[in-house]
């Protein structure tokens, strides 16, 4: 009887795990989806806010600068400026993405273990009420 009802716990808490896991595994999708769609807007956001801000300052310096390649070399410089700066805040999001998700592997990693804890426990109270 004792044997049946360990048993029957440790179907329970098997099914119950595979029930989070699935669960955990639809919370990372719906995260990385979700870092998908804000990466690629903030891509499509920085990239026009760079050719605005190259055109403004080719226009700004346009009549202060009479030698054209002078003021394209100006406009080079700074648009590697502007994509470096770009990249830069670019890294930290995605640092900050990947921060997100890794606490998000490890909370579920403790529940998982959380639940393996009380698997075990109730395993033992039932081997301490037949006793």
């Amino acid at each position: 009887m004792c044997e049946l009802k360990k048993e029957h716990i440790k179907q329970e808490y098997k099914l119950v795990g595979k029930l989070m896991v699935s669960a955990h595994t639809v919370q990372l999708k719906q995260l990385d989806s979700k870092h998908q769609k804000d990466a690629d807007i903030e891509q499509k956001k920085s990239s026009k806010d760079v050719l605005d801000e190259v055109r403004g300052y080719r226009e700004e310096h346009k009549d202060k600068t009479a030698d054209k390649d002078e003021l394209e070399r100006k406009v080079r410089e700074h648009r590697n400026k502007l994509a470096k700066q770009t990249a830069e805040k670019r890294n930290q999001l995605e640092s900050q993405r990947l921060a997100e998700r890794q606490q998000l592997v490890e909370d579920h990693e403790t529940r998982l273990q959380q639940l393996q804890e009380n698997e075990t426990t109730a395993i033992s109270l039932l081997e301490q009420d037949v006793t």
